[in-house]
């Protein structure tokens, strides 16, 4: 259950950031998951920090 309400806080904190800024897109990292969805017109991309770390390195 605790793992649900990070993710959903996470979610809400990221939606209301996206909103405030403009932005279109928003990128959380996570230990091990990945999955990408749009909610309320942003483009939300979850992925592994490692995953991450590799791309932006490149």
């Amino acid at each position: 259950m605790e793992q649900l309400q990070t993710k959903d806080r996470e979610i809400k904190g990221l939606l209301k950031t996206c909103a405030y800024t403009g932005a279109k897109r928003g990128l959380i990292l996570t230990l091990d998951e990945s999955a990408t969805w749009e909610a309320q017109g942003i483009l939300i991309e979850m992925i592994p920090v490692w995953k991450w770390m590799l791309e932006t390195n490149d």
